[in-house]
């Protein structure tokens, strides 16, 4: 059973250690299925990733001097793999956010030109209700401020999810380029 535990904690570690190592890889590999940047969005620093890949082999290393139950440390290696994953490419996704001929990554994914259905926030805004509800509440130009940072996106393989944009020309960037696509 020890030998077991030992051959799984390595294996984590070995899968820590290349999801790390192939990250430049990765990275060509979206460049190359992106096409060029039409439109960058923010782009913010995600600093959080050189602590949590680091928290993640902690995880796995203490599990050679400290002894748990089989199932806890199956448990703790997938959270550090999952977990190292998703920091990996969170990191890649904002340093990449924007509108490209292929593809928008926007709030962490990937969203397709051609897997864009519909975008029923822009049917809602055109309506004339919506628009003399906006001048009569005094509250809805605070609602109005912060609809004009968001769009609902309807595609085929996410479904329905809203994406945030840094202002609201940032938004209208990106409404103009995805209209074309639908």
């Amino acid at each position: 059973m020890q030998i077991l535990r030992i051959v799984i904690n390595s294996v984590s570690i070995f899968a820590i250690v290349m999801l790390c190592a192939t990250y430049k890889l990765r990275e060509k590999k979206i460049d190359r299925d992106l096409g060029n940047c039409i439109v960058q969005f923010v782009r913010k620093t995600n600093k959080l990733i050189i602590p949590v890949v680091i928290f993640a082999l902690a995880m796995v290393v203490i599990q050679f001097f400290r002894e748990f139950q089989l199932y806890i440390c199956l448990i703790l290696d997938a959270v550090a793999v999952l977990g190292t994953e998703l920091a990996l490419r969170d990191f890649i996704f904002q340093k990449k956010a924007g509108i490209y001929e292929n593809a928008m990554i926007a709030d962490g994914r990937i969203i397709k030109k051609n897997d864009i259905i519909a975008l029923p926030t822009l049917e809602y805004e055109e309506s004339e209700e919506y628009k003399k509800e906006k001048e009569n509440d005094e509250f809805a130009a605070d609602a109005y401020e912060t609809a004009m940072k968001s769009l609902k996106i309807v595609s085929d393989s996410h479904g329905e999810f809203y994406v945030g944009f840094a202002d609201a020309q940032e938004r209208a960037k990106a409404v103009e380029i995805l209209k074309g696509w639908i």
